[in-house]
């Protein structure tokens, strides 16, 4: 696992909400953006999209 480096003011920020990660927080690190745990059930929402179903209103291939 490779360490995030931030010798600033300013630590580095979740890609959907803009909001500091802070040490000793959890982050996920998906395609190379950083989501915080808040913003994760929305995100992986967003990505798993595609996948999603609507009982009785699939289509017959």
């Amino acid at each position: 696992m490779r360490k995030i480096p931030y010798r600033g003011r300013e630590g580095p920020r979740c890609g959907p909400c803009g909001g500091e990660l802070c040490p000793g927080e959890s982050y996920w690190q998906i395609n190379g953006e950083l989501v915080c745990a808040a913003c994760l059930p929305e995100y992986a929402r967003g990505e798993l999209e595609p996948f999603r179903r609507v009982l009785g209103e699939e289509v017959n291939a």
